[in-house]
């Protein structure tokens, strides 16, 4: 076969797949306008672009954020408020169209009632993966469930109720707060404490044995091994942590983030996860009988009972130690911003708190899972700082299958929206929480009593729902509550020092404040 005649039958192929893809497409999408047809679907709200890929949305949502502009507040927020409506369309590069909303039914649909019709997508998996590997949150159908039918018994209310970790660890926050002058400690920021509060507690949970990071941080004591360890595990955590920040940021570029140190610090992290989940095990063998009181509820040797991959037993446990992280220390960070700044909540907070559990810890009173979660207006102030700064403020799934939004469609909204396999679903949570016509028109206030008699429903989903709402929702927030009991036996009042406005969002694997949650705190008993 001579050269032309092998161009020109490359050339024919060619054109028989190009032929026959165009073929394919066109019933694709004629089956697609059948089912949203037979379905009563009309399209949503589109955005309105220029240019073609949406190129001039995508400059000005970069150029607003340069100008410190917030993209929940000042983009999705506006946008929503200009387009009357709370389901929408807009462009994406290569002609994908993403449908965005924040609508209580369509949420319910995403996350419960369609939950088999969506994936978390393939772009979460990447960006997640170099520190999380294939553990719970970064893996879809078989081997999630598998995960899930894992973890679900671990977080069993007797695991939970276990709070010995818990005061030690909040007795070492509190121990570290530096003291200042006239009964007030010396600014802080909190954001740091908490952190560290978080990993203790999240690390004693898991191995059986806390990394002791606050103390690490805190000590002078630079040639303790194990100190130094520790010291270099949490400091490479946090760095972890913030990677996966950036790669979320940077979205299907999230490969920019990649390079030498990064890599050098995600296995830093897996390398002593890999340890110390080994040393756990080898320290378990040789007890002959649990016993009880500190330390002795190990989640890796709960889960080594089920299977004998150490490489599923370590994705899962980092999972578990950055959720558990960052999701406590998150909302107690948000949490302690807003009294700060709301000084008559933080009064009657005060009050209620030393009402049902002591001026003191030594008061007799017991601090556990059952009197925490009926201290009604502690829920109401952790309840409302969640609405207001929900843990995963934005969430995406992708759809396995053509599917429907039950609302959102149509010139008025009312219409189902037909949604194309593949395509992606944007759920904004942190709007959806601050919808006037749900929370009346004081939504963006910080207002607790408005929890008070209000059933749970789809407008309020701080830890996602359905069949992956988050299992260590209520351990993040018996941890929460824990730590603000102490800390308000401890101090009657609270000042805030941060910067005035509005606060910055950070955002991670959790919403977070970006400048920290800096305070002066006065202690109860130097008057």
């Amino acid at each position: 076969m001579g050269i032309s005649t092998l161009g020109y039958t490359l050339t024919f192929l060619a054109f028989i797949i190009y032929a026959v893809s165009l073929i394919r497409s066109y019933h694709a999408e004629k089956r697609f306008q059948q089912f949203a047809r037979d379905n009563g679907a009309e399209p949503a709200k589109p955005v309105e672009y220029k240019l073609p890929w949406a190129l001039d949305g995508m400059y000005r949502v970069l150029r607003a954020v340069s100008r410190g502009e917030d993209f929940f507040d000042d983009i999705i927020g506006k946008r929503l408020e200009e387009m009357n409506t709370w389901t929408y369309e807009s462009a994406g590069l290569f002609g994908s169209v993403l449908v965005s909303t924040a609508e209580p039914r369509n949420v319910q649909a995403v996350f419960a009632t369609k939950f088999n019709d969506y994936s978390i997508g393939k772009l979460r998996k990447k960006q997640f993966g170099v520190l999380l590997g294939k553990g719970i949150f970064t893996v879809d159908g078989p081997a999630w469930s598998h995960a899930r039918a894992l973890f679900r018994p671990l977080f069993a209310r007797d695991n939970i109720n276990d709070l010995v970790e818990t005061e030690r660890a909040s007795n070492i926050l509190i121990d570290v707060i530096p003291s200042g002058h006239d009964g007030w400690t010396s600014t802080v920021d909190l954001l740091p404490l908490f952190y560290r509060f978080t990993l203790d507690t999240a690390t004693s949970f898991i191995f059986g044995e806390s990394v002791n990071s606050q103390l690490a941080e805190a000590s002078s004591e630079t040639n303790n091994k194990k100190r130094r360890e520790f010291a270099k595990f949490s400091d490479a955590f946090s760095k972890a942590q913030e990677l996966i920040s950036l790669r979320v940021k940077l979205q299907s570029l999230y490969f920019v983030a990649d390079g030498l140190k990064s890599r050098a610090v995600t296995e830093t992290v897996r390398q002593f996860t890999r340890q110390t989940i080994q040393a756990t095990l080898a320290r378990r063998s040789n007890v002959k009988e649990k016993q009880t009181g500190h330390g002795t509820y190990s989640i890796v040797e709960e889960l080594a009972k089920s299977t004998s991959d150490q490489e599923e037993i370590q994705d899962n446990v980092l999972s578990l130690m950055a959720a558990g992280r960052d999701t406590t220390s998150a909302l107690l960070s948000w949490m302690f911003y807003l009294l700060a700044t709301h000084p008559n909540v933080f009064r009657k907070l005060r009050n209620v708190i030393i009402e049902d559990f002591g001026d003191s810890p030594s008061s007799g009173k017991k601090i556990g899972f059952a009197e925490l979660k009926s201290c009604r207006y502690l829920q109401y102030v952790i309840n409302e700082t969640l609405r207001l700064y929900p843990t995963v403020p934005a969430n995406m799934r992708t759809a396995i299958r053509d599917t429907i939004l039950p609302v959102g469609g149509g010139p008025n909204g009312d219409r189902p929206v037909a949604i194309r396999k593949g395509q992606v679903v944007g759920v904004f949570i942190y709007n959806m929480q601050r919808r006037p016509d749900i929370w009346g028109e004081d939504a963006d206030e910080f207002r607790p009593e408005r929890f008070r008699d209000r059933k749970h429903d789809w407008s309020f989903v701080p830890f996602s729902g359905g069949p992956r709402v988050c299992l260590g929702q209520q351990y993040a927030i018996i941890e929460a509550s824990y730590l603000t009991v102490r800390l308000l036996q401890t101090f009657d009042n609270i000042t805030w020092v941060g910067a005035q406005g509005r606060p910055v969002k950070g955002m991670g694997i959790t919403l977070f404040p970006q400048h920290g949650t800096k305070v002066r705190l006065h202690y109860a008993d130097k008057k």
